[in-house]
């Protein structure tokens, strides 16, 4: 199960859930220490800000970001969860649990979506790291057009 939060549910879900994976997707000077609850090999640090467009002193979520994710997620041994959180648990955090899902069970993606659309009315997924997922995974615009 992959579970999504904003960095203030960070701590506390990390000690009820015990993840065996952590993707912390937010701005450099947001990161968080790694709870001790997670192994510090099985934390992913990844620094973007939640952006679609180039903006002056930002940093646009690119594919570089995004191989790393995928990566990440198909080493991911699902036996413990994923968690992922950005700032408020909305947009970059929920575009990676999809990606991070789509990498690791291609062929329920469209499971994967519904779960996400159900889990919260303020879900809204980073449009640029889900197309770039959809890119990467090789998808044809599945991912998008979920």
């Amino acid at each position: 199960m992959i579970y999504v939060c904003g960095i203030l549910d960070l701590a506390e879900l990390a000690a009820t859930l015990g993840p065996g994976a952590l993707v912390s997707i937010v701005a450099p000077e947001e990161q968080p220490p790694t709870p001790p609850e997670v192994a510090a090999a099985a934390h992913l640090r990844l620094s973007c800000h939640d952006i679609v467009e180039p903006a002056p002193m930002e940093i646009l979520p690119d594919r570089r970001i995004v191989k790393r994710l995928i990566a990440f997620a198909r080493d991911w041994r699902p036996e413990a969860p994923m968690l992922v959180h950005c700032q408020a648990g909305i947009s970059r955090s929920a575009a990676a649990a999809l990606v991070s899902y789509a990498a690791h069970f291609p062929d329920t993606v469209e499971r994967a979506a519904a779960h996400l659309r159900h889990s919260g009315p303020h879900v809204s997924p980073n449009p640029l790291i889900v197309a770039l997922g959809d890119e990467l995974l090789g998808l044809d615009l599945s991912l998008i057009h979920i």
